[in-house]
């Protein structure tokens, strides 16, 4: 290796393409290239450029700096498949990109080993502050926190994703007792709901399916293979104050086709929220059936001891009854599940048809 010195006295332009050992054959013409190099840094020495030396021997070690450098290069490549791993291999290439510069400008006094490894320090830098400016701590707010762990931090999901999530969120809808958020074959489903606070009931024709409780989502089983040009079957009713998070479809849809990780588990956590309210309404037929049943002899044994209660003088002539359904559907609708008609009303021939 020649060193910054080791040049031609007297060299013209011509002649560093003539330097001994230099394979001419293969060269363009050098009238060109060297007017061409020469207009654009004359204050340059080309004598090396093209040149082409045979080693008779090995040179001294190099300087320090050179040294270092490369030991932090092959640090660099011994970085993991990580997050972290990316940082810390950057953030190795700025060190050895660092040492190089320093090498070339002090030691070497090269123009391009300066140049190439000052490059080099400056990209892997701005690598390095894009890392850990993506890597900073996202904060949420106390009830968005709520909702990432307990259903989002368990599946891996980062908080960033979960920002992305929300910034696309459409809004934060409050809602009254006995407001309809959904009403039966007027709303399009155009929107994803998740319940923040309160409880909500799913109804059909007039007949209760189910609860929608908090960190559930509204309109889960319209997620899949439902448009946005349909519109929803049933009807949702607020039972108390309550707070929903909405997010429109498409949007949504959008955003997570980037992320195919958050897709899997929002179609995930979707999901098993319309397996649980496959169970509860299946649940809720059952009860039904049950409380007819019951009715049904209690219709039979009424007519056995209705003599009975006609002679007892000492029977209040107002009841109040102290029981209450503690069955699931009674706590779905707030009360007592006589109170609501849950099937088609039958008149008879006592009721006046008003």
């Amino acid at each position: 290796m020649l060193g910054p010195n080791a040049t031609m006295l007297n060299t013209t332009a011509e002649d560093i393409f003539l330097y001994p050992g230099a394979n001419t054959s293969s060269l363009p013409p050098p009238a060109t290239l060297t007017s061409l190099l020469a207009s654009l840094l004359p204050s340059l020495d080309y004598s090396q450029l093209l040149y082409q030396p045979q080693c008779p021997g090995w040179v001294p070690l190099n300087h320090v700096y050179y040294q270092v450098s490369n030991l932090f290069l092959l640090l660099s490549s011994m970085a993991p498949n990580s997050p972290g791993g990316f940082l810390f291999l950057r953030a190795m290439l700025v060190v050895s990109s660092s040492f190089c510069t320093v090498w070339g400008c002090h030691v070497a006094c090269g123009v391009d080993i300066t140049g190439w490894s000052s490059i080099l320090a400056v990209v892997n830098m701005a690598w390095c502050v894009q890392t850990v400016w993506r890597g900073r701590t996202v904060s949420l707010s106390q009830e968005m926190e709520g909702v990432y762990q307990q259903i989002f931090q368990h599946l891996k999901v980062t908080r960033r994703q979960f920002k992305t999530l929300l910034s696309v969120s459409k809004e934060i809808r409050k809602l009254s007792p006995k407001e309809r958020v959904i009403e039966e074959k007027l709303s399009r489903v155009d929107s994803l709901s998740l319940v923040l606070t309160g409880r909500l009931l799913v109804s059909q024709a007039g007949r209760a399916l189910h609860l929608v409780t908090q960190n559930q989502f509204l309109d889960s089983p319209e997620w899949f293979g439902v448009t946005t040009d349909e519109y929803f079957q049933v009807t949702v009713t607020a039972l108390e104050e309550c707070s929903i998070l909405v997010w429109h479809r498409d949007k949504i849809k959008f955003v997570i086709m980037e992320d195919p990780f958050l897709q899997t588990v929002l179609e995930h956590v979707i999901g098993r929220d319309v397996v649980r309210k496959l169970m509860q309404v299946h649940n809720i037929n059952e009860e039904l059936n049950i409380h007819k049943s019951g009715v049904l002899e209690n219709g039979d044994n009424l007519s056995i001891d209705e003599d009975k209660e006609d002679d007892d003088d000492k029977k209040p002539m107002i009841t109040k009854e102290s029981t209450k359904d503690t069955s699931l559907m009674g706590t779905i609708l707030g009360g007592d599940l006589s109170n609501w008609r849950l099937g088609n009303i039958r008149e008879t021939e006592d009721e006046t048809i008003v």
